[in-house]
This record gives structure tokens, sequence and C-alpha cells, in this order.
């Protein structure tokens, strides 16, 4: 059964996956997308400047601030309505005629030359670019014209569909003017006269710096030059950065109004290659839509073919498509079958189990009250184990101490019987020898021997004693209320931790401890009250405060 449910999900897939795009590539069309949903706010604020200039038109007496009007006006036309555009031309032309200003009239053919080309109108173009007098312009002027002419030549070559024969004398003569001219000019002549091996760098460095200062100034023209930046990245065989400015120049068209679409063409023609018919019909309604507001001859004439490919590519996927749904009604069909055979057998289970149920659950009455039983029995042995094991845990600790202080008992002790023998063996030698003066001298009542005597049985208590309880220091440490870390020697105790050091070990009466380490009793009293009164309850009594020491570390002594 899973086996179907995963073949149904296959086919899904399969389907909604059919037509997309390398997820690579979804990031630049997104930015095409984004300004097609847009479009309208960007021809709004266009439209907008096309207003104050018009009222700025009709408020102007001067006809050189006309002039200048015009040209404004005919360039925000330029890309949005070719009709408006010669128009405003056309007004230029007038007052050019009217003040004979070879320079204004020279303006007007080149612009309008190039607008005429650029719809597709190229026998118009033909006709303003022919009536220019070249040795009347200047030089910058010249290299703009001979681009003109080459435009023109390539604009035939699209309306015909065969390959452009530019003339040696054509582009000599742009490569002469080009430092003269614009960047684009100077891109072209570069395009078309420069041969040496490194000629794909050059132009594509070039144009991709051109593009970037036409896109932060939000010209027209950025569109053109990011095609001619993917068309060079698609020379060198740069696929992924061919396919980033191909939709730079179909978003920054759109952006910045500039009806020449020629990349939105080329990016229908690979999403129909990719299958993504949807994207590419959306781009193609846009294009129509253009065409309609924006007449372009040469346009009009491929958008047929581009038509044609969509209409392939949607016949194909809706087969495709059918041809997946079969399949996935056949295995729908077969899921069905399965089920109802599944079906057959669950109610089948279901009344054999209902009959053990009865049973069962006679049964699991019985057993629930044993086992109510035994888990009553099962807490109290529980109980008795933890009890027992504490005991026995207890008793390892105690075991542990005692084993740890009986064997350091036999090795002081035994260390004592030797030096006492010694010291025998020392004063018989010199009484055998009459050397009694030095034998008084040695019993002589001194307290510096017993002291370092003391000092080192002190060690040997303290040593043995960490070694059961090495944190011992650590954990009194936190009986107190104070952060006043308590003093000791390395490795060692100092007296006060000693005299609790031996609480610990069971030894509470203070004339005890005294004894054992050769203390005052008033010392020893002392030293208990004021560690007790440094203590967190020091309220406690000695008693109290004592039971409170015996409990430290029990846990971590092991026995």
């Amino acid at each position: 059964m899973r086996r179907f449910f995963t073949y149904i999900l296959i086919l899904f897939v399969a389907l909604r996956a059919a037509g997309s795009v390398p997820a690579k590539y979804q990031s630049y069309l997104a930015m095409v997308d984004s300004a097609l949903q847009h479009q309208h706010e960007y021809v709004a604020q266009l439209e907008e400047q096309i207003s104050v200039l018009r009222s700025q038109l009709r408020t102007t007496v001067g006809d050189e601030q006309r002039y200048v009007l015009c040209d404004l006006l005919s360039q925000k036309f330029y890309y949005l309505n070719s009709d408006s555009a010669l128009y405003y031309l056309a007004q230029k032309e007038v007052l050019a005629e009217k003040y004979q200003r070879a320079d204004w009239k020279n303006e007007v053919l080149l612009s309008r030359g190039n607008l005429n080309t650029q719809i597709g109108l190229l026998t118009r173009g033909e006709e303003d670019l022919s009536t220019i007098r070249p040795q009347e312009l200047t030089d910058n002027q010249k290299g703009r014209y001979y681009s003109m002419l080459i435009f023109q030549e390539t604009q035939k070559s699209r309306l015909s569909g065969t390959p452009s024969q530019l003339s040696t004398q054509l582009t000599d003569s742009l490569k002469k003017y080009a430092p003269f001219g614009d960047e684009m000019v100077q891109y072209w002549s570069m395009f078309f006269t420069y041969q040496e091996p490194d000629r794909n760098e050059r132009l594509i460095s070039t144009i991709t710096q051109i593009y970037q200062h036409q896109h932060q100034e939000q010209s027209p023209l950025s569109g053109r030059s990011a095609v001619m930046a993917a068309n060079n990245y698609r020379t060198v065989g740069d696929e992924d950065r061919w396919m980033e400015y191909l939709c730079r120049s179909a978003a920054d068209n759109i952006s910045f109004i500039n009806r020449d679409h020629s990349a939105l063409l080329s990016l229908i023609s690979y999403l129909i290659e990719q299958d993504d018919v949807e994207r590419a019909y959306r781009y193609m309604d846009y294009i129509m839509q253009v065409q309609q507001e924006y007449p372009d001859n040469v346009r009009s004439s491929q958008m047929g073919q581009y038509m044609e490919q969509i209409y392939t590519a949607t016949q194909r996927l809706t087969e495709r498509q059918q041809r997946l749904t079969r399949q996935y009604l056949y295995a729908l069909v077969a899921l069905l079958l399965v089920l109802l055979a599944a079906l057959f057998f669950l109610v089948r289970s279901l009344r054999r189990q209902r009959r053990q149920q009865a049973a069962i659950s006679e049964t699991n009455a019985q057993l629930s009250e044993s086992i109510t039983r035994l888990t009553e029995t099962q807490y109290q042995l529980q109980e008795s184990h933890q009890q027992v094991s504490e005991v026995n845990r207890q008793l390892g600790a105690a075991n542990y101490i005692k084993e740890q202080y009986i064997g350091s008992l036999f090795s002081t002790c035994s260390e004592y019987i030797n030096k006492l023998d010694s010291f025998r063996q020392d004063i018989n030698r010199k009484l055998k020898a009459g050397q009694v003066e030095d034998v008084l001298r040695q019993t002589r009542a001194d307290n510096s021997q017993t002291r370092e005597e003391v000092k080192e049985l002190n060690k040997t208590f303290d040593a043995t004693f960490l070694s059961i309880y090495p944190d011992f220091v650590a954990d009194f440490q936190t009986l107190l209320n104070d952060d006043e870390p308590l003093a000791t020697p390395k490795n060692g105790l100092n007296t006060e931790l000693r005299i609790f050091a031996l609480v610990w070990l069971g030894i509470s009466s203070s004339v005890k401890i005294a004894e054992l380490l050769h203390l005052s009793t008033q010392t020893v009293y002392n030293a208990r009250q004021k560690m007790r009164s440094r203590s967190l309850q020091p309220c406690a009594t000695a008693e109290e405060f004592a039971a409170i020491v015996q409990a430290l570390g029990r846990g971590k002594i092991v026995g």
C-alpha cells in the first residue's frame, strides 16, 4: 500500500515540476516579474514628469527655451510613445527652420532618423540620415551619425533574416570619430573594429561599466547596455552571467520605460525551451500590449515566430500532462481496489478481535488484581532494599575509615617504638661509657622535641584524613556564613579544621580532642565556639553543630 502512495506522490510532483527553470535563475527572473507587477507605476511616474514639462512649455515665451523643452519632451516620449516623440521633434524642426540653425536641424534629423530606424520605419530613417551633410556635423555628431548608419544595417538584417554586411569605409569612419562621441559610440567602435585576442574581455569590461553607470542614473538606455553585456557573456560561454544580464535588461527596460524588448524576447525563447510556458506567455502578453502602444515593425515580424513556439510548447506540455494524468488515474483505480481488499480483511479482523476481547477482559481483571498486590509487595521490598543499601553504604564507609586509621595508627606506633628503642640504646650506650652528663642533657625537661613530634603527628593525621575525605575543607566552607576562605597549609589542616576533623570522625568531647591534639581544653572550646558563630546556623548548640559536621560528605566516602 505504501508503494502505491509513493507512486501517486511521484506523479503529482512530476505534474507540478513540469516546466521549471533551474533554481539558480529564479532570483533573476524574479526581477523581471517584479518589474512587470509595477509597470503601471513606472509609466505613471514618467507621465507625471511629462505633464510638468508640458505645463512649462505652455507658459514659455522664448523660442530658445521652447526648443529646450521640446527636446526634453521628445526624449521623455522617445521610448513611451513614438508619435508624441515625433511631434515634439517636428516642433524642434520648426524652430530650427525659423532661426536657420543648422546645428538644431542636424540634431532633429539625427534623433528622428534613429527613432524611425528603431521602430522599423527604415525608409523614413534613411531619408532623415541621407538629408544630413556629414561635413556640417560636429565630431560628436559624426560619431553618432556613423553609429546610426550601422544601426540601420543591423535593423535591415533583422527584417530580412540575413547577416548584415558593413562596409570597411563605414566602420573606419566610426572608429575615427568614436573618441568624440558618447560611451556607447565608443563601444560600437570597439565592437566593429577591435579584433585583438582580448577582444571579448575588453568588450565585457566596457559594456558592464557603461551599464552600471546608466543603471545608477536610471537611464532608459541601461536595458540596451545590459542586453549587449548578455550577448558578450554568451559569446564566451558564461551562461549564468548571460541569464543574469538578460533579466537585468528586461527589468530595466520595464522600469525605466524603454520599449525595446529584445532581451524579453530572448527570455521567452529560453522559457519555451524550459517548458515554462505560463511565464513565457505572460511576457509575450506584455510585449503585445507594448506593441499596440509603441508599434515596432521589426518586433512585429518576430511576434508570429514566438507565438508559434509558445503554441507548440503548450501542446507538448498538454500532451505530457494528459499522459501523466492517465497514469495518475490508473494508479488511483489500483489503489481503490487495494483499499477495498484491505477493508474486507479489516472487517473480518474486527469481528475476530471482538470475540477475543471479551475473554481478554476477564483475564485482565484477574491479572489487574494480582498486579495490584504485587505492586504493593514490590514497593515494600524497594523500601527495605533502600534501607539496607543505606546501612551497607554507611557500614562500608565506616569500615573504610577504620581501615585507613588502623593502618595509620600501626604505622605511627611502629615508628614511635623504633624511636624509643633507638633512644634507649643510645642512653644505655652512654651510661656504660660513663657519659652521665650527656644522658642528663638528653633527658632534661625541654619541650622542643615534643613540639616537633606533635607537629609530625598532626601532619600524619592531616594526610590520613584528607586521603579519606579530600573535599573536607571545601565542604566545611559551605557551612559558614561569610565568604572569607579558610587559611590552611598546603596539603594540611589548620587547628580549627583539625578539631572539626576529629568531630567528623565521631570524637565530640572537647577534653578528648584537647588530649589528642596536645591543646588546652579552653583552646578547643574557643575554636569550636568561633566556628559555630560563623556558621549559617549560629544559634545551633554544640551538639547540633557537631551533628551537622558529622553529616558532611558521607556520600562521597567509598568503603
